[in-house]
């Protein structure tokens, strides 16, 4: 395996302005992954980021000082709700005019709260244990102005860790103690740790070739990041490399020749990740593969000649990091007449069940998070076609429940 320390040189520089022009034409939320799914399988799906203000209250980047506890407007009978199966509370998104309100939503029965306001909010991800929340906020125009905060849930207080930067990925460690994010720099990318317990960042890597490197996860244990390096216009990907957070090592523990890899994903902590490689960039159909992140070893799950090849969402991996969720769409081979299916895939065997299927031409069908073992978060279940709703699914397809109607918000994320 090929094997580099520090910064790399082995391919060309690439132009910083070319890759931030074309990232600020896409949707504001859809992860590098999600982007190449869309564009591979040609669903026209509606993007779960609600549009921001026309004029912000705020200025760019600007940052809450302080999280205030109150009850969420004015949502009728889906103000509260009820489930003593499940631990986990959900992050929404609903538009102001200040901003964008984040609001949680427990399973006890409380009236949802509303945590803090942002303006520009790009990108929420909860801590593993739900201690915290990561917030990232970039302005609509402009480069390098991301903010990178942390919203402390016990104090409701939200404190900035980086600034005036472009972030383009992040992960938390398994055990919550660190945060890794990938920025760009006038330099190329770096890999930068943040430290909550001694408040540092300190950079593991730096690139300056061709193509940026994102954070996919931390894996084997928490002692390594998994990267995925990124090309063909920021929608696919050639390599994979587990970077030491130790020694700063980085290794290249997958390769694709044919740059047509779309997702790399893995369990936080994981011992294997799960990667797509599509036939041609206008073929719809994708190999679906296990990565052993120790050997390297490839294993098929999924053929390209498989029902479930369409893969039409980015793999959510349950909370032992023994199955993922996905959608398989139909649509872009059989059109108006075609379906969303809800997937669960048992990773050690590669038994695939179907949950439910969803007709019509609404917004896309998928699973947004795992709840409990048996019991997934989803989206749009109903076929709904404007606005994003959300809805609770046991994996065996019974139990559905309509959770919530976002009204022009947006899921953000789930909280342990």
């Amino acid at each position: 395996m090929n094997r580099a320390k520090g910064r790399s040189h082995i391919l060309s520089p690439v132009s910083l302005v070319t890759i931030d022009l074309f990232w600020i034409t896409m949707n504001k939320l859809l992860s590098t992954h999600e982007l190449f799914l869309v564009a591979l399988i040609l669903v026209a799906c509606a993007p779960i980021v609600s549009p921001a203000p026309a004029t912000p209250t705020f200025p760019p980047a600007s940052i809450a000082e302080s999280a205030t506890l109150t009850p969420i407007p004015t949502l009728g009978s889906e103000s509260s709700w009820l489930d003593p199966a499940v631990q986990t509370s959900v992050i929404v998104g609903r538009p102001s005019s200040s901003g964008e309100d984040i609001y949680r939503l427990a399973s006890d029965g409380s009236v949802p709260t509303k945590l803090t306001t942002l303006s520009d909010l790009f990108r929420v991800i909860a801590s593993p244990k739900g201690k915290y929340l990561a917030l990232q906020t970039r302005p609509s125009e402009g480069v390098l102005q991301d903010v990178l905060s942390l919203l402390s849930l016990s104090d409701q207080k939200i404190d900035p860790i980086a600034k005036n930067t472009w972030i383009t990925s992040l992960a938390w460690a398994p055990s919550e103690d660190a945060l890794a994010y990938t920025q760009w720099t006038n330099n190329g990318v770096q890999v930068v740790l943040y430290d909550l317990t001694s408040q540092q960042t300190r950079t593991l890597f730096e690139w300056n070739g061709n193509g940026p490197w994102e954070i996919t996860a931390w894996v084997l244990g928490g002692e390594k990041l998994l990267l995925q390096h990124i090309v063909g216009g920021g929608l696919l990907s050639d390599q994979a490399a587990l970077l030491d957070i130790h020694t700063n090592e980085i290794q290249i523990i997958y390769k694709d020749e044919t740059q047509l890899t779309g997702i790399v994903s893995a369990a936080p902590g994981g011992q294997v990740a799960l990667v797509t490689q599509a036939l041609s960039t206008t073929a719809p159909r994708v190999k679906l593969q296990l990565l052993d992140l120790t050997s390297g070893a490839l294993t098929p799950l999924i053929e390209r000649e498989d029902a479930n090849a369409l893969i039409a969402s980015v793999l959510v991996w349950s909370p032992d990091g023994k199955r993922v969720a996905f959608t398989v769409s139909d649509k872009s081979e059989k059109g108006a007449t075609g379906i969303d299916k809800i997937v669960v895939l048992d990773v050690g065997s590669g038994q695939a069940s179907d949950v439910t299927e969803v007709a019509g031409n609404g917004i896309l069908a998928r699973p947004m998070a795992w709840l409990s073992d048996d019991m997934l978060l989803a989206r749009n279940l109903g076929g709904e076609s404007l606005d994003e709703v959300l809805y609770t699914i046991r994996v065996d397809g019974s139990g559905t429940h309509l959770l919530i109607n976002l009204s022009g918000g947006r899921f953000l994320a789930v909280l342990p």
